[in-house]
């Protein structure tokens, strides 16, 4: 939509390049780039990618306004030469609900399952900077019966533990919270090493996870929501 500043590459161009630097071969769907694969241009990209669509590339860029096709080519899936079937549960998935079910039957060691949340004001660590979209600190969402229930109130500073680490925070009464539940914006924090501070950069709630313990074992993805943790109130002159 605009020209492209000096110096600025598109983001699949950064990750092929780094892959090749690495000298590793990406394999996207059926395309395979090699580290001595030419960089393809951003048009040969989008040709790549688009030479399966019901719709040519070349007929959608004709119309510059937008189209809606009545009865465009129905997209189907053929049977596979094993017949066809699905398997509803691959033995690593049977093997991964297994696991779950036996955590579920250990005992409660913690209070409050550390739920994963966004906001609307920013995307990851996107627009910081901008006044206008500021959300400032990144508080700990509480609902009002459990806020009752640890003595704390709306602002009130408190710290945040898990098996893996503690941060600390200050409380938002959330009604719309479900009890029981408690849950921290991610990517905020300082840098690695340096401690949070809950009224300037907010509290990272990463350092209460872990990326060895509880990895999924197909996505390999860390246990990120429903991690368990102690909220306890922070007396006011250690807050201050």
């Amino acid at each position: 939509m605009l020209p492209r500043p000096e110096g600025v590459i598109e983001d699949w161009e950064f990750w092929l390049r780094l892959g090749q630097a690495m000298r590793y071969t990406l394999r996207i769907g059926s395309r395979e780039y090699t580290p001595d694969t030419p960089v393809p241009s951003a048009e040969d990209v989008l040709i790549s990618f688009g030479h399966r669509s019901r719709i040519p590339l070349d007929e959608i860029r004709s119309h510059p306004h937008g189209i809606v096709w009545d009865d465009p080519e129905p997209a189907t899936v053929q049977p596979s030469e094993a017949g066809g079937l699905f398997r509803l549960l691959p033995a690593d998935v049977a093997d991964e609900l297994a696991a779950m079910f036996a955590a579920a039957d250990r005992p409660v060691e913690r209070g409050f399952f550390l739920t994963v949340r966004r906001i609307k004001e920013t995307m990851n660590t996107l627009g910081r900077r901008i006044p206008s979209l500021d959300a400032g600190a990144n508080p700990l969402h509480v609902h009002p019966d459990d806020a009752a229930a640890l003595g704390v109130a709306e602002g009130d500073a408190v710290t945040v533990t898990s098996d893996h680490g503690q941060v600390r925070a200050r409380v938002r009464i959330d009604r719309a919270h479900r009890p029981g539940t408690v849950s921290i914006t991610h990517c905020y924090g300082d840098l690695p090493g340096a401690d949070d501070d809950p009224d300037s950069v907010g509290a990272n709630p990463a350092r209460l996870l872990s990326h060895t313990v509880g990895v999924q074992p197909i996505s390999a993805m860390p246990q990120m929501t429903a991690v368990r943790v102690d909220v306890a109130p922070i007396a006011a002159a250690d807050s201050a």
